[in-house]
């Protein structure tokens, strides 16, 4: 008789629990996925930067201290030249894991809607297996 009742007391606690997580859902479009955000290109929010393409490849360094060279083109879309960037490039897998991330170089100058390439190498850290990863991703 204890085990029916308890049983019933657990059926009830369920459904209501079911009751309020339904309503939660309802009352919060973006608690789907379906319906989660996905980033604008920086064209549709008007950014005046945009990183339109980039490149890395592995440089196998001097006692296996190895470094990628990453090359990479910003383009200006405002009617401004940019004398000044304070930018991070952040490289991530599909499920927004941190993979690498790289200062621009501040002083470029960027005439208005025209673009530039920077290259540089920068070195992967072996206690960070994330780094190495890079090499492997596909644009």
């Amino acid at each position: 008789m204890y085990g029916q009742q308890q049983d019933q007391s657990v059926e009830k606690r369920l459904s209501d629990l079911e009751k309020r997580v339904t309503a939660l859902e309802k009352a919060s479009p973006l608690s789907s996925p379906l319906n989660a955000a996905s980033p604008t290109p920086a064209l549709a929010t008007k950014s005046p930067l945009e990183l339109v393409a980039w490149d890395a490849r592995l440089v196998r360094g001097e006692d296996s201290y190895d470094k990628y060279e990453i090359s990479l083109t910003l383009k200006n879309n405002s009617d401004k030249d940019i004398k000044f960037i304070d930018a991070t490039v952040q490289f991530a897998d599909l499920l927004g894991s941190h993979i690498y991330d790289i200062t621009f170089n501040p002083d470029h100058l960027i005439p208005a809607g025209q673009s530039i390439t920077d290259t540089g190498q920068y070195p992967i850290n072996q206690l960070m297996p994330e780094q190495a990863r890079l090499a492997q991703m596909k644009k």
